[in-house]
């Protein structure tokens, strides 16, 4: 039985008041209304909902002005972290190979990339982002990564190292 593969949705809370009455508090409504949406979109994290952590309060700011409303702001931060496809599938394909190469069900790598119709250095090459360091493969399949993360950089040869990869991709 396969995992069914969850879209991560990358999700900004905007919250607002119409007026500044209030806003001294030290929990105003502005924090109740990003309370309530925190919680909504922890309950919908097996949907792949993901919390942006940037925080968009508008205190008596009306958004009839664009400029001055961060509800404008808050769209182009859920759209400017976004997933290279190609990457998550070749993370996917990686591991999928390198059991392939385990179970003994092929012997080499160059006999793998003849089956799959792939040149053998490309499949190396694939196969090498197997030892990648956790810290940096979590942030791509939970769609935390920046746009500089590409797999055609992951491509690039890297250290094997787990501590000195974090300068390779920083």
């Amino acid at each position: 039985m396969t995992t069914p593969i969850v879209r991560k949705l990358r999700c900004a809370i905007y919250t607002s008041k119409s007026s500044v009455e209030g806003l001294e508090q030290e929990f105003n409504s502005l924090h109740a209304q990003r309370e309530a949406c925190e919680a909504h979109t922890a309950s919908q994290r097996s949907e792949g909902w993901v919390l942006v952590r940037d925080q968009y309060y508008d205190g008596g700011i009306s958004c009839a002005d664009p400029g001055h409303c961060y509800a404008a702001r808050a769209i182009p931060c859920c759209e400017a972290r976004w997933t290279d496809s190609a990457l998550v599938k070749a993370l996917a394909h990686a591991f999928r190979r390198k059991r392939m190469l385990k179970s003994g069900e092929f012997a080499t790598i160059a006999e793998l990339a003849e089956c799959e119709g792939i040149a053998p250095p490309y499949m190396t090459r694939v196969v090498r982002l197997t030892l990648l360091a956790p810290h940096i493969v979590e942030p791509i399949l939970e769609v935390r990564q920046g746009t500089e993360v590409t797999l055609a950089r992951m491509l690039k040869p890297f250290p094997a190292p787990w501590a000195l990869q974090s300068c390779s991709f920083s």
